[in-house]
């Protein structure tokens, strides 16, 4: 499935906050993921993930090798030149080429990779002033705020750590403001994604999550906005665990049995 980006019209995701409030969440999550990285044995290194056909190794491969688009993208929109980098992305495929670039690598030169593209990204979220969280930049949804590329690479990064230390028998680390910068994104995501399939379903959806709480409602029309607020009876609800939620609309689990259709 190649990507159909927005770039043109009105911004295709937008969502209601503070436009630095995911660089605290970013960099918590990618420095105690390198830090984790550090602690894993060869036979960890070599374990499978929750990810079809990925070991441990793999899933860190991507998220390093992956770093540098987000800085890239970050950088370009800054300057005023946003990259056009994502219509030749296919979620299926191209991450796959990615971690095979650096498959003989051993684990010290990927935990290596992992920590010199966390710092980069990390690098580039703090120089970011308030104007610079809200200038235009690329990513896989097409032209959106550098907020939303950061989102991104916080929920891409925040699920990948899950899909590692859950079958290894660790207990995830669980942070109430990454878990909601998470849900909120990765539930727009969706909506975004379906606009570039022809998909969209058009109309008013809820959020109400708990632990930690957090509520919103989505308006899909020729984009999709996302504002905090409780919504109403009159409009489907999804409800449940945050946690869980989060990893339902990141394909990890079902979606609880009472989902809106």
């Amino acid at each position: 499935m190649i990507l159909s980006p927005r770039y043109s019209g009105p911004t295709v995701v937008t969502i209601e906050g503070d436009p630095g409030d995911v660089a605290v969440p970013l960099v918590r999550q990618r420095l105690r993921l390198a830090e984790l990285a550090a602690t894993f044995t060869e036979a960890e290194w070599s374990a499978p993930s929750r990810c079809s056909q990925w070991s441990v190794r793999d899933v860190i491969a991507h998220i390093a090798g992956i770093n540098p688009l987000y800085v890239m993208s970050a950088v370009a929109g800054l300057a005023g030149e946003p990259t056009r980098l994502m219509p030749h992305f296919d979620p299926a495929v191209s991450p796959l080429r990615m971690v095979e670039q650096v498959a003989a690598l051993s684990s010290a030169q990927v935990l290596d990779l992992l920590v010199s593209s966390n710092a980069e990204l990390i690098a580039s979220a703090e120089a970011l002033d308030g104007s610079g969280w809200c200038t235009s930049a690329e990513s896989p949804l097409g032209e959106v705020p550098i907020r939303l590329v950061m989102s991104h690479a916080l929920w891409d990064s925040w699920v990948h750590e899950r899909d590692i230390v859950i079958p290894l028998g660790m207990t995830p680390t669980v942070v109430a403001d990454e878990v909601v910068a998470s849900l909120r994104y990765v539930a727009a995501l969706t909506q975004g994604f379906a606009f570039g399939a022809g998909m969209e379903c058009r109309g008013r959806f809820g959020i109400d999550a708990t632990d930690p709480d957090f509520h919103c409602v989505m308006t899909v029309d020729d984009a999709v906005s996302v504002r905090v607020e409780r919504p109403g009876d009159d409009i489907p609800v999804l409800r449940g665990p945050a946690v869980q939620l989060t990893e339902a609309l990141s394909t990890r689990l079902p979606l609880p049995a009472d989902a809106p259709p």
